[in-house]
């Protein structure tokens, strides 16, 4: 039994390690908590209690002690019940609940034993000799338990045993014989249930506290990672913020030297919640609005060949039907009027003059489109044209190269012009 008591209690202590693993307790500081809380917590006693009752076992092995053998009866009983409610596997739970049974069961088997104990007794028979009150033994150990002895010792302090040898000694003669045991029961001291309840309700008081305080690290340790990682990332986005805001600044700084509808569109696909987006929007709009369509190009260029045309053809209609009713400036004269265009045309076609051929590309005109303070579209040209005069006179000019530069509205009229010649013969 003693040798029992010893592999019980072992086994018993690995068996609560083991509860103690599987209830989360012993990685639950490292890793995520993944389990109810309620059936950790019951996981937790029964593993404690199995321990506990693991310990008692041990002490028990070297000391005999019935209060020690009470308790752990109370403990692992206490641990099959609370084995219930810990979250392990079906399978670990059985050979949790087994062993449980198999050390209430020979605590109980050894708490009855130690309940009353036979003590033999040496009474002589009815023809023998009186005996000497006090007996006398020379055993160094109990012949019932093994435990050790004390010359004089009547009844073995373990296990009450009556301690004689094969041989007792006489009251009035030498004459020696053989002990007779007694059918006599004497029963073991008291239980000390003081001592009993001390211990139990320490049992549970350690593993309160235990259940207690891992549960309070636990709250505090989340706390303490959620406000770690909190940080961590309220850190990490600034510092992305921050790098946003620098790649945001060096791109919108591209965009603005290049200064073109598609420096502003990567800018505005790249950062669309940028510092600058309504700015790259803006001028995106407004480089939009400067692009010079096939269509506006067409109609300058037909401005443009109706004046050159029509002032070669002495035509006053198709030479003034491109020009603006009032224009800013006509040749050297400002504010200028369609009057002043008519003058021009009557001095170029002298009276010698019998007729004036235009040669014009309006391929070659180069049209450029902006806008004014209102953020209308003005056009502005620049293009060049030969004349070829037919007079009566051929020793004066027949010959003219001539250049000119004109600003049109948005109605593509024109409202500057300005001629000049390049050469002549």
């Amino acid at each position: 039994m003693k040798i029992w008591k010893l592999i019980a209690g072992i086994i018993s202590i690995l068996v609560g390690a083991e509860i103690l693993r599987e209830g989360n307790l012993l990685y639950v500081l490292v890793t995520a908590f993944d389990g109810d809380a309620t059936t950790v917590c019951m996981g937790i006693l029964a593993g404690v209690c199995t321990i506990v009752g693991g310990i008692l076992s041990i002490v028990n092995y070297s000391k005999g002690n019935k209060g020690t053998l009470i308790a752990s009866l109370v403990v692992y009983s206490v641990g099959a019940v609370l084995c219930l409610f810990a979250p392990a596997k079906w399978g670990n739970l059985i050979l949790f609940l087994g062993w449980m049974l198999v050390c209430i069961i020979v605590a109980g088997v050894d708490l009855y034993r130690q309940h009353k104990v036979p003590v033999s007794a040496a009474r002589s028979a009815a023809n023998a000799p009186t005996y000497a009150s006090e007996l006398v033994t020379n055993l160094k150990f109990c012949t019932k338990c093994g435990a050790p002895t004390q010359p004089g010792m009547k009844f073995c302090e373990q296990c009450g045993a009556l301690l004689v040898s094969g041989e007792m000694v006489a009251a009035s003669s030498n004459e020696t014989v053989q002990a007779v045991p007694s059918v006599e029961y004497v029963p073991q001291r008291e239980i000390n249930w003081k001592k009993v309840v001390t211990i139990v309700l320490s049992v549970l008081l350690v593993a309160g506290l235990g259940t207690g305080g891992y549960f309070w690290y636990k709250d505090y340790s989340e706390k303490k990672e959620r406000e770690e990682a909190r940080q961590k990332a309220e850190q990490e986005e600034l510092e992305e913020q921050q790098r946003q805001a620098e790649l945001d600044a060096a791109s919108w700084e591209r965009a603005t030297v290049d200064n073109s509808a598609e420096a502003y569109r990567e800018y505005i696909a790249e950062f669309p919640e940028g510092k600058h987006v309504a700015d790259a929007k803006a001028k995106l709009a407004h480089i939009e609005k400067l692009r010079l369509t096939g269509d506006e190009e067409y109609s300058v260029q037909s401005a443009i060949s109706s004046f050159v045309y029509g002032l070669a053809a002495g035509d006053e209609e198709g030479m003034l039907s491109p020009l603006a009713p009032t224009m800013n400036k006509f040749m050297n004269k400002t504010n200028a009027t369609k009057v002043d265009a008519i003058s021009y045309l009557h001095r170029l076609h002298a009276d010698d003059v019998m007729s004036i051929s235009a040669s014009y590309a309006s391929s070659d005109v180069q049209v450029e489109k902006s806008l004014d303070e209102s953020d209308n579209p003005v056009y502005t040209a620049n293009f060049s044209y030969d004349l070829r005069y037919n007079r009566e006179d051929t020793s004066l000019e027949t010959f003219a190269s001539m250049s000119g530069h004109a600003v049109l509205n948005d109605h593509f009229k024109i409202t500057t012009l300005t001629l000049k010649k390049l050469s002549s013969y």
